[in-house]
């Protein structure tokens, strides 16, 4: 009767994981491309972003323009809108065009005759304003660069599925606070220092191999930790050091999605080592957060003696995920 009632409660937790499947990394962008058109006055606006975040609010553009011609067309789950608007004066700097997709970052691009500028906008309630800026060169304040890349990397950590899977099973896999810690810095300065290396083109290797070992990763780590919860070992100092290492090779294959997701949201040439620190300072904020709750909800658990049943389901459903997620992305591959 207890085997039952355990396969129907990691059943429902399969239901339930079934969303998070196709969506392993749920951070999401948008691309909006502003241009001249052929006649005077004219432009071109170019709208991009995932199907899942189409609105039924219309873009507000400024006073002076109306659009004369939409198009619209969807690829695989990418939503491009592109408008023609006619305004009665030209646009200037300081114009303002209101978009209402919910994504997590916007992406403005501006080339208008010789005004050229590309911008980084976080997520704002109702959509995004962007603003028409005419010089790209003038720096920003080290705060500004700061609180966006900070909230960037946080999100980035907290939509990533499989990134948070992945440290989910380092929490488990650890034995007591100090060895979490190392196992933590492990994986911490392995994804740093390769996505460092990434971003700076220092390494260059072909995102969906990686994103597919990343997958791997998180079925291996959570068979590793599967063993860890039910035969209770307690490692030696030979066997603490060799995970670390494991943890932190793992690492490095991490950072290499996480400087694929900085770079695929813009980066202006002169806000790259900034950009690059702040990111990574709100990845490893994200992860502090994250594994403080887990180790709470741990202690919690063990208080009444709930743990090891509640580690024991979520690690089927991770690894299930995980195993999900290695056969979608291999499927994908442009062979």
């Amino acid at each position: 009767m207890k085997l039952i009632l355990n396969l129907r409660v990691v059943f429902s937790g399969l239901i339930l994981l079934l969303p998070v499947f196709a969506y392993a990394d749920g951070f999401t962008r948008g691309v909006f491309q502003l241009s001249n058109a052929e006649h005077h006055n004219q432009y071109e606006f170019i709208a991009t972003y995932p199907a899942s975040k189409k609105s039924e609010r219309l873009i507000v553009w400024p006073e002076t323009c109306t659009p004369l011609q939409t198009k619209q067309y969807q690829t695989n789950d990418v939503v491009t809108q592109t408008y023609l608007i006619d305004c009665v004066v030209p646009l200037v700097s300081g114009d303002i065009i209101i978009v209402p997709y919910q994504v997590d970052a916007a992406i403005f691009e501006l080339q208008l005759d010789a005004w050229q500028s590309k911008t980084i906008i976080s997520s704002r309630k109702g959509g995004f304003q962007l603003v028409l800026q005419i010089n790209q060169t003038i720096d920003k304040a080290l705060t500004s660069i700061a609180n966006n890349y900070l909230f960037q990397g946080v999100m980035h950590i907290w939509l990533g599925w499989d990134h948070l899977a992945f440290v989910f099973c380092l929490c488990l896999l650890a034995v007591g606070f100090r060895q979490l810690c190392w196992t933590i810095t492990a994986f911490t300065i392995g994804h740093s220092v390769s996505m460092a290396l990434s971003f700076f083109k220092l390494v260059n290797i072909s995102i969906p191999p990686v994103e597919a070992i990343i997958a791997l990763s998180i079925v291996l780590i959570a068979r590793e930790a599967w063993f860890q919860i039910n035969h209770r070992n307690q490692p030696n100092k030979a066997q603490r050091i060799r995970m670390s290492i494991v943890v932190a090779l793992f690492g490095l294959i991490h950072g290499l999605g996480f400087a694929s997701a900085l770079e695929n949201i813009g980066v202006a040439a002169n806000e790259r080592i900034p950009a690059l620190i702040f990111f990574n300072l709100g990845v490893e904020t994200g992860q502090i957060v994250f594994v403080a709750m887990i180790f709470a909800l741990m202690a919690l658990l063990g208080k009444v003696q709930k743990a090891q049943i509640f580690a024991q389901l979520t690690l089927i459903c991770v690894g299930s995920a995980g195993s999900f997620w290695v056969l979608e992305r291999v499927f994908s591959f442009d062979w």
